[in-house]
C-alpha cells in the first residue's frame, strides 16, 4: 500500500489511523460542531493551519472532515462564522430595564463569554482584520453591528442620525479594543471595567447631544427613566465628587471667555468647527 507524507512528516495513513482511534460515532450536527470548535480555537493559534492540524484537534481523520466542509476556506469561514453568532447571542441575553442596566449586563455576558473563549475571540478580531479573506472581515463587521443595534434597542432607537451612528460605532470599536488588551494584561478589575464601559456610552452620547437633537432627546429620555440606584445615576454621583471648586471655576471661565453663537441644534457642529478652524488660521 502506497502512502502520502503528512505533513509533520509521518504518513497520512499513520495520522488517520490515529484519528480512527479515538473517533467516537455521533449525531452529524453534533460532529460538525466540534470540527467547527476545533477550527476555530486551531486557525486562532494558528493561521496558516491546515485541514490535518484542524482534524488532529477534533480527533477525527482528515479524510472525515470533507464529509462536512469542500475547502479549508468553507471551514474557515464556518468557524469564524459560528464564534459570531455565539457572541452575539451571549450579548443579547440582557434583561429589561434603563438602558444602564442593560449595557452593563450585556458587557457582563460578554466578558465571560470572551474570557472561555480568549484565544478564539482573539483570532476573529485578528482574522477579522487584515489576516483573512473579504468573507471573514464582513463577518467580524456584521457581528460589530449586530451589537449596535442592540444599542440602539436598549436606547428605543429605531432609526439613527449620522452622529448617533459614529457615536455608537466608536462606542463599539472601543470595548471591542479595550477587551482585547484587557486579555492580553488583566490591568483593571473587570466589574470596573464594565461599569466604566457602560457608564462611557452615556458620556459619549452626552458629548453628541451637543450637536445632535435627537442624541439630545434620547439622553434626556434615559435620564427620565434612570433609577436613582442605577448604574448611570450611580457614575454621575461618583463624577459629581470631582467636580471641585477650582474645576468648576475653570469651567465657567471657558465657558463665559466664548459664549456660543445661536444657531440651530443641526448647525451646532459645523459653526463650532467653524469657530476653530477661525482659531487656527494664521
Amino acid at each position: 500500500m502506497s502512502v502520502t507524507p503528512a505533513e509533520d512528516g509521518t504518513s497520512t495513513a499513520a495520522a488517520d489511523g490515529r484519528a480512527r482511534a479515538s473517533y467516537r460515532r455521533l449525531p452529524f450536527g453534533q460532529r460538525r460542531d466540534e470540527i467547527l470548535a476545533a477550527a476555530l480555537m486551531t486557525f486562532a493559534t494558528n493561521p496558516d493551519a491546515s485541514l490535518g492540524d484542524v482534524a488532529e484537534a477534533a480527533g477525527i481523520s482528515r479524510t472525515s472532515i470533507y464529509r462536512y466542509f469542500d475547502t479549508r476556506q468553507e471551514l474557515l469561514h464556518a468557524a469564524f462564522r459560528q464564534a459570531g453568532d455565539e457572541l452575539v447571542a451571549r450579548v443579547h441575553d440582557m434583561p429589561d430595564g434603563p438602558p444602564s442596566l442593560i449595557l452593563l449586563v450585556g458587557l457582563h455576558n460578554f466578558f465571560d463569554h470572551i474570557e472561555q473563549v480568549q484565544e478564539a475571540f482573539v483570532g476573529f478580531l485578528q482574522a477579522g482584520s487584515s489576516l483573512a479573506s473579504e468573507e471573514i472581515r464582513a463577518v467580524a463587521d456584521d457581528v460589530r453591528r449586530r451589537i449596535g443595534a442592540m444599542v440602539y434597542e436598549a436606547l428605543q432607537v429605531t432609526e439613527a442620525t449620522p452622529v448617533f451612528d459614529t457615536t455608537v460605532r466608536s462606542w463599539v470599536a472601543g470595548v471591542e479594543s479595550v477587551a482585547t488588551h484587557w486579555l492580553r494584561t488583566r490591568g483593571t478589575a473587570r466589574d470596573e471595567l464594565e461599569v466604566l464601559l457602560s457608564s462611557q456610552l452615556g458620556i459619549m452620547l452626552v458629548n453628541a447631544a451637543t450637536y445632535d437633537p435627537v442624541i439630545a432627546e434620547r439622553v434626556e429620555w434615559w435620564m427620565g427613566v434612570e433609577p436613582s440606584d442605577g448604574p448611570w445615576a450611580m457614575h454621575l454621583q461618583a463624577m459629581a465628587s470631582t467636580l471641585n471648586r477650582n474645576l468648576v471655576a475653570q469651567t465657567a471661565r471657558l465657558i463665559a471667555g466664548s459664549p456660543p453663537e445661536p444657531c440651530a441644534p443641526a448647525d451646532r457642529l459645523p459653526a463650532a468647527i467653524d469657530r476653530i478652524h477661525t482659531r487656527l488660521a494664521p
